[in-house]
């Protein structure tokens, strides 16, 4: 029996080749999800932290940092000036090939996660003082 794929690393459906958020496939519906849930939360006056996640190792490495190049673009052009909108950049944080942070390579621990945690102090002090 062979193992799954990770989820970036499959096929793709054809259909939308842009949407709104101005990304192009494969990575329109991600960002759209990304772009509509930001401007529902400003839309209710929430301040919104979009964050990087850590960078993935070996396969799909590649396809995982052009995704969130396509983010990272994605927020640049609509949100770059926005008081209530912070993108954190973790994608350097974690190593995932430490197994104590990161037991499977991709999903963090409990360590992991205190590092997260840690690292996001900063950024939701700064979103907290734009309400």
């Amino acid at each position: 029996m062979r193992a799954p794929r990770p989820y970036f690393a499959r096929a793709w459906p054809t259909g939308a080749t842009t949407s709104e958020a101005g990304c192009t496939f494969p990575w329109v519906n991600y960002c759209q999800s990304v772009h509509a849930a930001t401007r529902y939360a400003l839309e209710r006056g929430k301040a919104v932290a979009i964050v990087a996640q850590p960078k993935k190792i070996g396969d799909g490495a590649d396809r995982h940092r052009e995704q969130q190049r396509a983010l990272a673009d994605m927020i640049n052009r609509h949100f770059a000036n926005h008081p209530r909108v912070r993108y954190v950049d973790f994608s350097d944080t974690i190593d995932l090939r430490d197994s104590d942070l990161a037991f499977d390579g991709m999903h963090l621990g409990a360590d992991g996660n205190a590092i997260i945690a840690k690292a996001l102090v900063a950024p939701v002090r700064l979103l907290a003082g734009a309400l």
